[in-house]
């Protein structure tokens, strides 16, 4: 799906405050922003973090935006569903959110519904319809996207019609429909024990194939000893995270493609990077930083830096400060600060910011001996 871009800058304060993010990808399943691979779960908070590290996360590629968790301590959520037409809200849907009492609003990744946030009692009933509009109202177990994209700016208040509203819901077919694998129900979901990358999965129609592919790629790079027992378990894994948007594939054709597409890996994922860094930590600092006051850390980060940089020649290069801070042995939050001052120092340029599914890509600033 295409989704709008957060703006992070926008999100309330009350709620960035609070460690409670996750992000999310392909059909709205949630990711823990710490472990990269791993689903998060609306129920374990071991899977949740800050929103700096969701946001992080995000502008390193392979996100579609970050997300907030309900747990039911009194924050509440407001979703309704295909309201806005042409960038405007239906009337009913904007009177809804007034009748609730709403004064943080924003739209929908999709930018064709409406967000709301605030304070309430848990609602006597989450899904239904007034007037035509679908609502649903949530206060724990859940978690709801969040995308800074805001109609009203306001603070995190008191809902005082928001248990109301919930009383007067109609239900509808859809409502008592089986739920699906979407950002309320996927969240329920234990995140895996099988390192499953999330650029694997695919959030698109067409991308199964590519996707296997990429997921053959990183096991034979991460487990290049494994036998079809262990692969076929990965590729169980990956085909229950994939099905929402590949459809009704049998299993059996995704693990023959993933077959015959590991047999046909020539370079294995990480690979081609290993093999650029050899012996990185004996490289000369490309360049005198003492007095930018960096220590050994940020000198190796650098010598990564220039190394990538000659590589790739005129072409920009791109560095997830996920793999940055692999390849020191940090918290890649503390990676992507350290890379963010060589952008300030002027040693790196920006060239594209990190965003949804593309990582940051970086440029050599002063010239090369």
């Amino acid at each position: 799906m295409i989704a709008l871009e957060p703006r992070f800058e926008c999100i309330p304060q009350e709620l960035v405050r609070i460690d409670r993010w996750v992000t999310w990808a392909g059909k709205k399943l949630p990711y823990d922003v710490s472990l990269p691979n791993s689903l998060a779960s609306a129920t374990d908070p071991q899977t949740w973090g800050s929103f700096e590290r969701a946001q992080t996360a995000y502008e390193e590629g392979g996100r579609l935006g970050v997300g907030f968790v309900l747990n039911g301590d009194g924050i509440v959520g407001v979703d309704l569903d295909g309201c806005v037409h042409g960038g405007q809200p239906d009337p009913k849907a904007w009177a809804l959110l007034g009748d609730i009492g709403c004064q943080y609003i924003e739209l929908s990744p999709s930018g064709n519904g409406l967000r709301g946030f605030g304070k309430a009692a848990p609602p006597v009933r989450c899904k239904g319809q007034i007037n035509g509009i679908k609502v649903e109202l949530y206060a724990t177990q859940r978690y709801l996207t969040v995308t800074g994209h805001t109609l009203v700016n306001g603070p995190i208040a008191a809902l005082d019609g928001f248990v109301a509203v919930s009383k007067a819901l109609q239900s509808t077919e859809e409502s008592r429909r089986v739920q699906r694998i979407t950002e309320e129900d996927g969240c329920h979901l234990q995140y895996s024990s099988v390192d499953i990358p999330a650029y694997t999965i695919p959030t698109g129609k067409g991308q199964r194939n590519l996707c296997l592919f990429q997921l053959a790629r990183h096991c034979k790079g991460k487990m290049p000893d494994a036998s079809l027992d262990d692969l076929r378990k990965v590729v169980m894994q990956w085909h229950k995270q994939a099905i929402a948007v590949i459809g009704t594939e049998d299993f059996a054709v995704s693990w023959t493609d993933f077959v015959r597409g590991h047999e046909k890996v020539v370079h294995p994922a990480g690979a081609v990077l290993a093999d650029l860094l050899q012996g990185v930590e004996s490289d000369p600092v490309p360049c005198d930083v003492r007095h930018l006051g960096y220590a050994q850390r940020e000198q190796h980060l650098l010598k990564i830096c220039f190394r990538l940089a000659v590589h790739h020649g005129a072409e920009p290069f791109f560095l997830p400060c996920r793999i940055a801070g692999q390849l020191l042995g940090i918290d890649h939050t503390v990676a992507a600060k350290i890379l963010k001052s060589f952008v300030i120092d002027k040693l790196l340029i920006e060239v594209e910011k990190g965003k949804g599914l593309k990582a940051s890509r970086y440029r050599w600033q002063l010239p090369m001996a």
